[in-house]
């Protein structure tokens, strides 16, 4: 069977137990899943108030023990830790288009959101309900009013994503690379007897609610290039290139690398097997990288940009209206800043938002593991600058220089350190935990960044 539709239209959640092990026969390598914040408005209900309300877990309303007070008015409950999902011991291997649309919501929403992280199928329709900030269910009261008989739901939690990002709607699967409310036809699609762009995702015949929608209506996928800089050397480029290799590894995702370092390449030397040299010696150098995407729309491009590249990048960038090609390609462009906490990298970054390049979109890569404290930059005005024009931001959290170093000096990748006796890094058990769990969170935290 070479394609499966799933209408998860009217899906307004339940167990997500049973939506991960759906997901779990889509994937076709482990899928990390980020950590949440998780809330509630109270240490235990008032029986004046409880004795009118039902549930399904009447210990829901007494968390004595349980929680700490926020500085708000709220108490947290532990932490939901970040996770990994793996595939089904025999996956589908076939194509998988999932309907989604504004009824989703609870873990009909966290299954759409993590098919779409994950890349196991392509979502169609309408926005799904929820945010990406988070969500309140799991947890439910309800009061059924006495005059009516209507019944009132009332959330009992909240979980908040990391890094709280804005309230949009959840999951608009519109492609970024078409007009608004329009899709395209991806290479895979058999033949049938529509052809053309939608119009206005939702309101075409095969979108309505009464009928059914056929394969070839879906959206095409498109390839990304990463382009990591900074231009300052030792300020962490190849670290995050490094970050971003495993990142995809690890999601199952195709890519290829790109090393333009000509002496001690990151990605050619703890990423052989998937990244090829790339010398900034002529005009055209950074062709291949465009050409790259192009040729594989389901592949990722990174590119580690060396110190003292950037006037190369920003002219070959502006010269060949990379920004224009990508979009006609339908090729989704990201530039990655990185920056310690020095007065430089501040200099730097004014640069770059004056550059041609600045037309990229941006995410602003704050090094933690070169010092924590971003007190110049704040100072500066150049992050609220940054941020107006729409950059999002990363920080990469602190790792200790001892197992760091180790690790370099071994030649491993970051799955390998961890790994008991995998890569010889020579770290030891806490050591490959603590490299473990700041992979995990990194990679969450990219998660986060819908990368």
């Amino acid at each position: 069977m070479p394609f499966l539709i799933i209408d998860l239209r009217d899906n307004e959640g339940g167990d997500d137990t049973i939506g991960r092990l759906v997901l779990s026969h889509l994937l076709r390598s482990p899928l990390v899943l980020p950590a949440y914040r998780v809330e509630s408005a109270y240490e235990r209900v008032p029986y004046v108030l409880a004795r009118y309300l039902d549930t399904w877990d009447f210990n829901f309303f007494d968390r004595t023990g349980q929680v700490t007070k926020t500085d708000g008015r709220n108490w947290r409950l532990p932490d939901q830790p970040a996770s990994r999902l793996d595939p089904a011991t025999a996956p589908y291997r076939g194509r998988t288009l999932v309907l989604v649309g504004p009824q989703n919501s609870s873990a009909g929403f966290l299954l759409a959101r993590d098919i779409q992280r994950s890349g196991a199928a392509l979502l169609l329709g309408q926005p799904t309900g929820g945010t990406l900030r988070g969500l309140n269910g799991g947890q439910l009261a309800w009061i059924n009013l006495p005059a009516s008989g209507v019944g009132v739901d009332i959330p009992l939690i909240a979980s908040f994503a990391p890094g709280d990002p804005p309230p949009t709607p959840a999951f608009c699967p519109t492609s970024p690379s078409c007009p608004a409310g329009q899709t395209r036809w991806p290479a895979w699609t058999p033949k049938c007897r529509r052809r053309g762009p939608l119009s206005q995702v939702g309101a075409s015949p095969e979108l309505g609610a009464a009928g059914p929608i056929k394969p070839c209506a879906t959206i095409r996928r498109m390839s990304q290039i990463h382009f990591v800089g900074g231009e300052k050397g030792g300020v962490g480029k190849s670290l995050l290139a490094r970050v971003l290799a495993q990142h995809f590894i690890d999601a199952g995702q195709p890519f290829i690398g790109f090393d333009t370092d000509r002496s001690h390449g990151a990605l050619l030397r703890y990423y052989a097997d998937y990244a090829a040299p790339m010398p900034l010696d002529a005009h055209d150098s950074l062709d291949r990288v465009v050409e790259a995407a192009a040729d594989d729309p389901t592949r990722r491009v990174l590119v580690d940009l060396a110190a003292q590249t950037q006037s190369s990048f920003t002219r070959w960038l502006d010269e060949a209206g990379v920004a224009d090609v990508a979009a006609e390609l339908g090729v989704a462009l990201t530039y990655w800043h990185v920056m310690d906490a020095g007065r430089d990298s501040v200099h730097l970054l004014a640069n770059w938002l004056d550059s041609p390049g600045a037309r990229l979109p941006l995410v602003l890569v704050l090094n933690e593991v070169r010092g924590d404290k971003f007190e110049q930059l704040h100072a500066s005005g150049f992050l609220e600058r940054a941020q107006a024009q729409g950059a999002r931001t990363l920080r990469l959290r602190k790792l200790p220089d001892a197992p760091l170093q180790k690790i370099d000096a071994d030649g491993s990748s970051f799955w390998a350190a961890a790994q008991s006796g995998a890569g010889g890094s020579g770290l030891g058990l806490l050591d490959r935990q603590r490299v473990k769990l700041w992979l995990q969170r990194t990679q969450a935290d990219l998660s986060a960044l819908n990368v």
